[in-house]
């Protein structure tokens, strides 16, 4: 009895190591932040999670040649996977003289980082050390410097042009390609906006065309009176190189920091840079935001008013429409970032952050999720003049934007609106920490009734520390289920989602 138990044993686990090779994570992700998903909550509570752990890449100046020539960190523009799959970041400098550049840098994991010895634009800084981006000279430009800027790689692009950027010259938009994503060639001016700071662009894969955006800049703030409109604009086109951009796609304006917060408050938030991204069939962003608080007046600009940056999230499953779960919570962790006070309205012993300035993307490895960015210790138009700045990197839990987490030492439950399944799944996945157990139930999405087999009483319990965990049932194979819309209940007791997917077998080449 026992040789035959031991035999079974063995033929499932061959079946289900088999059965990997045969099945396919299905591209979209569905997160726990998503309160869209929130159908039905009992005795669950959403908690947003932080990016910890975090890691110096660069310090500005430690470099001979940097200080020599004063360059100065500004935004982290992108990391990208280049066309050999290695990692590549891109970075804002200005120099001494004020012009502005971008540098670029390598890695073969995402966390340990070096600068490649380029010296490709020697009109700007002619040393053998230099890792500066080259940009042809361009009528616009001010003796060959640009605006800050970042590149990212284009896999469906002809080789030629699988590189893309676009730098920026007071208002105006000019976009580039290039080869290597060293030498970029400017096709045009692409749009004409208030533009300001970082921009995000990239191809749009859910809406297949090319997208920016980017921050409108208004000056009500600045003066402490409305004026104009400031937020994140959206600029569409099919193809980068169509300068200028189809202008019936160019200057809309889909985020108003007055419409997201209660402006009746001292502290008068604003995005700088809107850091968006396609995220596993969604969009994502991790907006820089600034803190104003309209309480703190700079000595040194009497005009402006002052505050700590750092990013937020933001969910979205248009790219245009979007949702703040919570609209004062750091993406990262602050609490090594803090500093004392410098303001006399604060007591001698607190402490307060920067500038956290986020990367416009994040990187997702086998098991974290990387997010780059700028330090500075100075908060904005503060300028104490000896502040330090630095790259840094910081880790998160794959999708842990945010956990559905059960209270109060009950059950907690979690209903989904109706899904349809595939016609394909294999198998239900979730990304969850459970120190008791979480079951799962399908309920007949016509009926709100548990279908036979899918049962919570026949759930095979889960509990661990998993992001990729299988859910099952004793008798019930989601392939019974294909095409039909259904719901999703979740029970957990002690523990926390962050998401669940799909398993989709993958079809024979031959069929």
């Amino acid at each position: 009895m026992a040789f035959i138990l031991i035999l079974l044993a063995a033929i499932f686990l061959l079946q289900d190591l088999f059965e990997v090779d045969n099945v396919v994570e299905m591209e979209r992700r569905y997160l726990a932040v998503d309160t869209s998903l929130h159908a039905g909550l009992e005795n669950m509570e959403l908690v947003m999670g932080q990016a910890r752990d975090p890691r110096k890449i660069f310090t500005q100046f430690e470099d001979e040649w940097e200080a020599e020539n004063r360059l100065r960190y500004g935004f982290f523009g992108s990391v990208i996977r280049d066309h050999e799959g290695k990692f590549r970041a891109y970075y804002k400098v200005g120099s001494g003289e004020g012009g502005v550049a971008t540098a670029v840098a390598l890695s073969l994991d995402g966390i340990h980082w070096y600068k490649p010895k380029l010296n490709i634009a020697p009109k700007l800084i002619d040393h053998p050390k230099s890792n500066l981006i080259y940009i042809e000279p361009h009528p616009a430009m001010d003796e060959g410097w640009y605006g800050g800027t970042h590149a990212f790689y284009d896999e469906n692009a002809p080789a030629e042009s699988r590189y893309k950027l676009a730098w920026r010259i007071g208002r105006e938009l000019y976009v580039a390609t290039s080869s290597d994503g060293y030498h970029f060639e400017t096709q045009g001016r692409a749009v004409v906006y208030k533009a300001d700071t970082n921009h995000s662009y990239f191809f749009d894969s859910l809406r297949d065309e090319y997208v920016i955006y980017g921050r409108v800049r208004g000056n009500y703030w600045d003066t402490h009176r409305e004026i104009d409109r400031r937020g994140v604009s959206l600029h569409r086109s099919d193809r980068w190189d169509a300068t200028p951009w189809p202008e019936e796609t160019t200057g809309q304006i889909i985020l108003d920091p007055m419409d997201i917060w209660d402006y009746d408050r001292h502290v008068k938030p604003d995005l700088y840079a809107p850091n968006i991204q396609v995220y596993h069939e969604q969009y994502i962003g991790l907006p820089t935001t600034f803190f104003r608080d309209d309480r703190r007046v700079p000595a040194e600009r009497p005009d402006r008013i002052t505050g700590p940056i750092y990013p937020i999230f933001m969910h979205s499953r248009d790219g245009i429409d979007w949702t703040f779960p919570d609209k004062d919570h750091s993406v990262i962790e602050l609490e090594s970032f803090k500093r004392r006070s410098s303001y006399p309205d604060r007591s001698s012993d607190e402490r307060e952050v920067g500038q956290i300035n986020a990367a416009s993307n994040l990187i997702e490895t086998d098991d974290q999720l990387l997010i780059y960015f700028l330090h500075r210790d100075d908060t904005h138009y503060e300028a104490v003049g000896d502040e330090e700045r630095a790259l840094y990197v910081v880790f998160m839990r794959k999708d842990g934007f945010a956990s559905l987490r059960s209270q109060n030492g009950q059950t907690g439950i979690w209903l989904t609106p109706v899904l349809t399944l595939p016609d394909s799944a294999a198998h239900l996945r979730v990304n969850a920490n459970v120190k008791g157990s979480l079951k799962a139930e399908v309920l007949d999405a016509s009926t709100g009734e548990p279908v036979d087999g899918f049962t919570v009483e026949e759930s095979r319990p889960f509990r661990g520390d998993n992001t990729a965990a299988r859910m099952s049932w004793k008798t019930g194979k989601m392939s019974e289920l294909a095409n039909q819309n259904i719901q999703l209940r979740f029970y957990l007791n002690d523990g926390e989602i962050y998401s669940f997917n799909w398993l989709l077998v993958r079809q024979p080449a031959d069929q």
